[in-house]
């Protein structure tokens, strides 16, 4: 018994040593700190050390709690969106939190908790008016919504046809645009593989001509169209690397020239045409980085202009073509974010105008160009989703249709079609819209 008792003394001993040992180590944790103090700093000369003995017992890492999140109201919605209309608008304000208050502006600043508080809709009214609503929505217990913002035009001179699809009054990335004499205006269908036709901007007696092939009566990626005093169609085939005339929008009377290459006779991706005074057929024969100018479609008088290049007499994949009335030929040197005048096809009084940019007097990629009995450029300038009109290749006059006053997607041909107004191939929006110039 006496040496069970002091084995078992023995072992409770141990057991309080290790226990007050224990004791006395720092806690450990599994989270893992990081810290840009030094591992070790010498106090300064004379200087005693003020660090506790249990500093590292006092610098072990306190985790607070998370404090609980709160749900936030839903951002305000605008209907109708934002965007430029034709006629006065009277637009809603909702939230889809039940129950919450919306508070708005419309003098370009932001919304606050004293703002006005929304109770019916906001008219937008009369001809040029610009007006931009911001809301937020807030409820007692939630966190407000973040501010959201819609901007409106009324512009009684835009219209528009189109929407994606292949039905009657439907585009797929339309790409060209012309107007014969009477006034109807003719597309051409890029992604349909065909050239529409249409009486007036209603849509009004909608024709089509053209099925997908490189057949007689058919296309395929009809990149730009172009009509005569005689009413005939004219239409870059690009996909089929020619050059497609028509009588009618039947087909009659038709005829093709042009084959894949680069030689006498051949194009590369056939991007514009425009026609001449006395007929002549100018095509922009953009894989060539060129331009071709026949005389009738047997393709006698063949004649060309350009290399590829970014100097005098170069371009790079041109995509527009326009004539003004003197005959001076204005080409959209698309990858040289530049517009190029000639007096002919000899390349007689080279000038250029623009470079790549956003700003005033810079174009980025511009894949279309139209002249005005005035003499006024109109260039669609692509990539800032644009047009650009001055009054000379200086730059002179500079004025845009942009997002301020317009909503174009990558607009990829202009047309001034003589009667005050522009027509425009509104690429990726899939319509043709028309404004007034003034």
């Amino acid at each position: 018994m006496r040496l069970d008792s002091l084995v078992m003394k023995k072992a409770l001993g141990l057991l309080l040593i290790l226990w007050t040992v224990a004791c006395q180590q720092p806690s450990q944790t599994a989270t893992t700190t990081t810290s840009t103090t030094p591992t070790s700093t010498a106090p300064a000369a004379g200087a005693s050390s003020t660090t506790p003995a249990n500093a590292e017992q006092q610098a072990a890492p306190q985790h607070a709690a998370a404090a609980p999140s709160i749900a936030s109201v839903s951002v305000p919605t605008f209907t109708p969106p934002a965007g430029i209309y034709s006629t006065d608008q009277a637009v809603a304000l909702s939230s889809a939190t039940a129950g919450a208050e919306i508070r708005y502006t419309t003098d370009g600043t932001p919304p606050t908790l004293s703002s006005s508080v929304y109770t019916e809709a906001i008219p937008i009214k009369g001809n040029g008016t610009r007006l931009t609503i911001m809301a937020m929505a807030s409820k007692t217990g939630l966190t407000t919504s973040t501010i959201a913002a819609a901007s409106y035009v009324i512009n009684r001179d835009w219209h528009t046809v189109g929407s994606l699809g292949a039905g009657v009054t439907q585009l797929t990335f339309p790409s060209g645009v012309a107007r014969d004499a009477a006034g109807r205006i003719y597309v051409a269908d890029q992604g349909n593989n065909r050239v529409v036709r249409m009486d007036d901007m209603s849509g009004a007696g909608w024709t089509t001509f053209g099925t997908e092939g490189d057949g007689v009566n058919q296309l395929r990626r009809p990149a730009a169209v172009a009509v005569d005093a005689n009413g005939r169609i004219f239409v870059a085939d690009a996909g089929n690397n020619r050059v497609v005339r028509v009588s009618d929008m039947k087909g009659s009377h038709g005829a093709a020239f042009g084959s894949q290459g680069a030689g006498a006779g051949h194009f590369s991706h056939p991007a514009g045409i425009a026609l001449d005074a006395r007929g002549r057929i100018y095509i922009v024969d953009q894989g060539n980085s060129r331009i071709v100018r026949l005389d009738d479609m047997s393709g006698t008088g063949w004649t060309t202009f350009g290399k590829r290049g970014s100097g005098a007499d170069e371009l790079k994949d041109p995509a527009g073509i326009a004539l003004d009335g003197s005959g001076r030929i204005y080409i959209a040197d698309y990858a040289n974010s530049r517009i190029v005048s000639v007096d002919d096809m000899s390349g007689a009084n080279w000038k250029t105008f623009g470079s790549l940019g956003s700003d005033s007097k810079e174009l980025s990629y511009p894949s279309g160009v139209s002249v005005d009995p005035a003499g006024r450029i109109f260039i669609a300038d692509m990539i800032n989703n644009r047009i650009v009109s001055i009054d000379d290749m200086k730059g002179a006059g500079w004025n845009t249709l942009d997002s301020a006053t317009s909503q174009f997607s990558h607009p990829w041909s202009v047309l001034a079609d003589g009667s005050h107004h522009l027509l425009i191939a509104d690429m990726l929006n899939n319509r043709i819209v028309r404004v007034l110039l003034h």
